[in-house]
């Protein structure tokens, strides 16, 4: 993506993007490539570095807490039905 889109996506102002970019390509987490089509702009795009933090990351948020395993399946399916109910109708309306 490029910063004006990550800027949109994320719902932040372009200057507050740069330098949240800056910091993830200064501990080697994504890195800016030239736009095939336009030199002004850059794409952002993750390193294998970048897509290992957010592997890490998602095995630990993803890591359902133990209060969890004291439910039967049933009241585990509708809360699955629920929390999914929830993040679509969060999702901003150019992603659905």
């Amino acid at each position: 993506m490029t910063l004006s889109q990550l800027a949109k996506v994320i719902g932040a102002d372009a200057p507050y993007i740069t330098l949240i970019v800056d910091k993830l390509e200064a501990h080697g987490l994504v890195e800016r490539l030239p736009h095939p089509e336009d030199r002004r702009r850059k794409l952002v795009t993750l390193t294998t570095l970048g897509q290992e933090a957010i592997a890490t990351a998602d095995a630990i948020l993803l890591r359902p807490p133990r209060a969890f395993s004291s439910l039967p399946a049933q009241d585990l399916n509708r809360l699955t039905q629920l929390l999914t109910r929830l993040v679509d109708a969060d999702e901003p309306e150019d992603l659905q």
